[in-house]
């Protein structure tokens, strides 16, 4: 099976080929802006390495979306592994996640979904001014 793992503002998030969630890893949130920094900086985080190692053992490929190099992710990992993961980037994980951001960080407990409706923030607005 194939995973696609990409990485968001909440953490790293894993997906099948069917596109559903299959696993993530969460930034604590004091760790959020630092964290967001390093992916910035094309460092491989610990978060990311952990759900890659547990994914990796029971999946073909892992397709993961990043600007960082092969073999730095090897290095990481193990090289018993070096022909299941693979790098593409944009993958389709990530471009599902971008389509659906709200969705998605809502699924995996992010934020409550009500964050994300708009016009109930906006209705909430216009009762306040009036």
């Amino acid at each position: 099976m194939e995973i696609y793992i990409t990485s968001s503002i909440a953490g790293f998030i894993a997906f099948d080929e069917k596109l559903n969630i299959i696993d993530y890893n969460l930034f604590k949130e004091d760790d959020i802006p630092l964290n967001f920094v390093k992916i910035e900086n094309n460092e491989i985080l610990t978060e990311e390495i952990d759900l890659i190692s547990g994914l990796i053992k029971n999946n073909d490929n892992i397709i993961i979306e990043s600007n960082i190099r092969l073999s730095n992710y090897i290095s990481h990992l193990g090289t018993e592994y070096k022909d299941k993961i693979h790098i593409q980037t944009p993958n389709r994980g990530g471009n599902y996640l971008r389509s659906n951001l709200g969705n998605v960080l809502s699924e995996i407990g992010f934020f409550d979904s009500e964050e994300l409706d708009n016009s109930k923030r906006l209705d909430n607005n216009s009762k306040k001014n009036k």
